[in-house]
């Protein structure tokens, strides 16, 4: 019982320290964008460490998807050539 409960444990951990290391790496390469570009880039608000939070509050809070009318066969057809294109082509 305790084994799988630490296991489950040392998931969470691993896939929350992936998570932050994703959202600091994006913030990397935002910011070096913005060098190469020649413009100011992200702001840096408490030294970058907020930025990614709000990015991902962000993204979260603007991403609504309504669908009213879904028409089943265009939706299963739509994921089957997506698919396609990303292994065959």
């Amino acid at each position: 019982m305790f084994i799988i409960f630490d296991l489950f444990i040392c998931i969470i951990l691993y896939i929350l320290v992936i998570l932050i290391l994703c959202g600091y790496l994006s913030l990397c390469e935002r910011k070096f964008l913005a060098v190469l570009q020649l413009r100011i880039g992200p702001g840096l608000f408490f030294f970058g460490m907020i930025t990614p939070i709000t990015d991902g509050l962000k993204l979260f809070i603007k991403f609504t998807l309504f669908i009213i009318n879904l028409d089943l066969f265009y939706f299963i057809l739509c994921c089957v050539v997506l698919i396609y294109c990303l292994f065959f082509i």
